[in-house]
């Protein structure tokens, strides 16, 4: 059995690591737990955007549709909570099977339109933000 001296400085090889933390340790210490607790404390919110007017804005205006992720469909919350495939709005989106593409109607007036209108441009944009300690 090896002596307790032996496991000395002077025994151990050049090339040895040394156990005591170097400078560098512990600033990549604190950087992995920074990273954590960045991690920890970020989370995902919405916030809304209108493509025609340019608008961005925290508060939802109720009437950004949600996506199904299945089917890639807008739907719509009602103020109940229950969902629905109909916009609670004026306006409504058909499809031009001649021309193929979307066109859309006023459901007060029957006018009808190419030009996406206010109404059927929000859109919910998923942002990442931090949460301060």
């Amino acid at each position: 059995a090896l002596e307790k001296s032996f496991f000395t400085k002077r025994n151990m090889p050049k090339n040895a690591p040394s156990l005591r933390p170097t400078a560098a340790a512990a600033l990549l210490s604190a950087a992995l737990f920074c990273v954590i607790v960045e991690l920890a404390f970020a989370r995902e919110t919405q916030y809304f955007y209108n493509s025609v007017t340019g608008e961005a804005t925290w508060t939802d205006p109720k009437i950004a549709p949600w996506i199904d992720e299945e089917t890639g469909k807008k739907y719509w919350q009602t103020a109940d909570g229950t969902a629905t495939w109909e916009s609670p709005g004026d306006w409504k989106e058909e499809w031009s099977a001649e021309h193929k593409m979307p066109f859309y109607v006023n459901k007060k007036t029957s006018e009808s339109t190419w030009d996406l209108p206010e109404e059927l441009a929000w859109e919910r944009v998923n942002h990442e933000v931090e949460d301060s300690l």
